[in-house]
């Protein structure tokens, strides 16, 4: 690989499997360090553990802004950095049919897709602000899941 992200620090939700997973694994390649960033920490250990330089795992509940701020701050503590790029692959999925689906799923649904991806940018880009930092920020956002025909 180019090792074209030397020196950029990645911060990656839904790091544990599927696109977040690959997408970590593509970073490193690239010359990044990694927060792989998942709501089960074992899967985002696993992630780290084929990675081959210094990267962290964090456990991460991206619909809670607490959660957010406190992951962020742990990875931005371990590398002493802000993150300079952003991968919000955080997604669930609640299949049941509309009028058969509780509210309180779609709202989950709706927490961790939609309001996760906000409160992670959000986040970021405020450390990148108050840092100073003069790097470009590379945001993307990538849904794990395919939409159901009851969203």
């Amino acid at each position: 690989m180019s090792n074209i992200l030397k020196g950029h620090l990645a911060f990656i939700t839904g790091a544990g499997s599927g696109i977040g997973r690959a997408v970590c694994r593509l970073l490193e390649k690239e010359g990044a360090s990694v927060i792989a960033a998942d709501k089960n920490i074992k899967t985002a250990e696993e992630t780290i553990s084929d990675l081959k330089a210094d990267h962290l795992a964090l456990e991460i509940d991206v619909s809670d802004v607490s959660s957010v701020n406190n992951a962020l701050k742990k990875g931005i503590d371990h590398f002493s950095r802000v993150p300079t790029i952003v991968v919000n692959s955080a997604g669930i999925t609640r299949d049941n049919f509309l009028l058969k689906l509780p509210v309180d799923d779609f709202d989950k649904v709706l927490d961790v897709n939609l309001k996760g991806t906000f409160l992670v940018t959000k986040a970021c880009v405020n450390s990148m602000i108050e840092a100073n930092s003069t790097e470009g920020a590379s945001i993307r956002s990538e849904s794990k899941c395919n939409s159901p025909r009851n969203y």
